[in-house]
């Protein structure tokens, strides 16, 4: 069923099947690093409530675009998770420091954020919040790269939102000890 495949409105890969499709790009070089980005975009409910969900929609639609579009050098799947939540797997990358993930965050910035969308209302400004994890099989699975990622936009949202953070294992083990 290609519902189940692309998602019907973004014709992202959808959230049923993004799993599948990183398995697949991981098992072509199993060994290499990976990294997963969380990515929300802020405010959209306000999009939603002034201006319609038709145009939340073409927001969307505009977005996913971009998204699919944006070209790093390195295997990448684009996907839709739910509502105003995306995803972006990166394989087969060289590192996974700070400076890497800022270079992933600059080009993101300027093929994705930097321009207003276009609507039938006319241009909408774009802010994201964006988390990394790195994905190394050895250490990590799916599962949990993708719920890491999540905690980590999480808390680029807490610290004002358009930016990124990538996951620190020490803050996300504190916190659970907290909880």
């Amino acid at each position: 069923n290609n519902r189940l495949v692309k998602d019907p409105l973004t014709s992202l890969v959808s959230r049923y099947q993004y799993r599948s499709e990183m398995q697949m790009v991981i098992a072509t070089k199993p060994e290499a690093l990976g990294l997963f980005a969380f990515i929300d975009i802020d405010a959209f409910k306000q999009i939603n409530d002034t201006y319609g969900h038709g145009v939340g929609d073409e927001y969307l639609v505009e977005f996913s675009q971009r998204l699919k579009s944006l070209s790093v050098g390195y295997p990448t799947i684009a996907m839709r998770i739910a509502g105003d939540e995306f995803g972006l797997y990166i394989h087969d990358i060289p590192v996974a420091d700070d400076s890497f993930l800022a270079d992933m965050y600059a080009q993101f910035e300027k093929t994705v954020t930097n321009e207003p969308l276009q609507t039938s209302c006319g241009k909408l400004n774009i802010s994201c919040s964006v988390g990394f994890a790195v994905f190394n099989r050895d250490t990590i699975n799916l599962y949990d790269l993708i719920d890491y990622a999540d905690w980590a936009m999480y808390c680029a949202k807490k610290n004002g939102k358009h930016g990124w953070r990538s996951f620190e294992p020490l803050a996300f083990a504190q916190r659970h000890d907290q909880a």
